[in-house]
Formats: C-alpha cells, sequence, structure tokens
C-alpha cells in the first residue's frame, strides 16, 4: 500500500523544491524531533518534522529531502515498511534513510539494514555522530 502511495503522489505532485539542504526527521515524539530539526537547523540544513507515516510520505514528494532520518515506531505504521517502501520506488531509491530508534528488539538493526536504511542509530545517541552520518549520506549520495 505504501508503495502505491509513493508512486501515485510522484506521479501527480510536482515537486515544490529541489531539496537542497531538506532533511526530513519522522519521528513521533516532539521534543526529539524539534531538537533535532534545531540542531540541524544550526548547520544549516532546512530541517522538515513529521510525525506520522502518511505524512512522511507526503513530505517526500513535496520535498524531496537530501537525507530522511526515520524512527521505527510510529502512530499510524511502521519506519521500517516506510523505508522499505521508499528504497522500493525508483523516484526515492536514492534518498538516504538514517534510522534512528530506541527500540531495544534483538534483530532491528538486521532489520533496518533489510529495509534498506543506510545507517542504524541507537537513541538516546550522539549528536556530533548523527551530524556525522548525515553529511557522510549526502556526500556519498551526490557522488552519483
Amino acid at each position: 500500500m505504501l508503495d502505491q502511495s509513493i508512486a501515485t503522489l510522484f506521479e501527480q505532485e510536482e515537486d515544490l523544491a529541489s531539496g537542497d539542504g531538506y532533511v526530513l526527521i519522522v519521528d513521533d515524539d516532539q521534543d526529539h524531533s524539534e531538537a533535532l530539526a534545531h540542531g540541524l537547523a544550526k548547520q544549516g540544513f532546512q530541517p522538515l518534522i513529521a510525525r506520522t507515516v502518511s505524512t512522511a510520505v507526503l513530505m517526500t514528494g513535496m520535498y524531496r529531502p537530501r537525507v530522511i532520518i526515520l524512527d521505527v515506531n510510529l502512530p499510524d505504521g511502521s519506519g521500517l515498511e516506510l523505508c522499505e517502501s521508499l528504497n522500493d520506488a525508483p523516484e526515492t531509491c536514492d534518498i538516504p534513510v538514517i534510522v534512528l530508534s530506541g527500540n531495544g528488539e534483538a534483530d532491528i538493526v538486521r532489520r533496518a539494514r533489510h529495509a534498506g536504511c543506510d545507517f542504524y542509530i541507537h537513541k538516546p545517541h550522539d549528536p556530533k555522530a548523527l551530524l556525522t552520518l548525515v553529511n557522510d549520506s549526502i556526500q556519498r549520495n551526490s557522488v552519483w
């Protein structure tokens, strides 16, 4: 179902922006996502916040972010399913995804990698490490 939503969105919507500098934060924890957004803005990025899978799909189509920072547990679905759908869609498969989650399941890193994420960071995290991964993701992606 997510695959159809992503494909339909790109067929019907025109990008609102080129995506230069946009980083989409997908996390239902308001304090955490706003703190991330503040830190990224201080580094010159344009952070966008989505609190649900459905909003993330819409914002991805509208803004074409350079990187997506994604939580696993969201109110309307699985962040890993969203990651897999983004990775499978030709329109979004080149957007790096960093999973940032406090999910303590034993196989979560393996499942996140299987879904197509580029990096996995466990909450609580080191903000400098996250910033390094965001920059690395953008740099690696711009080579293509």
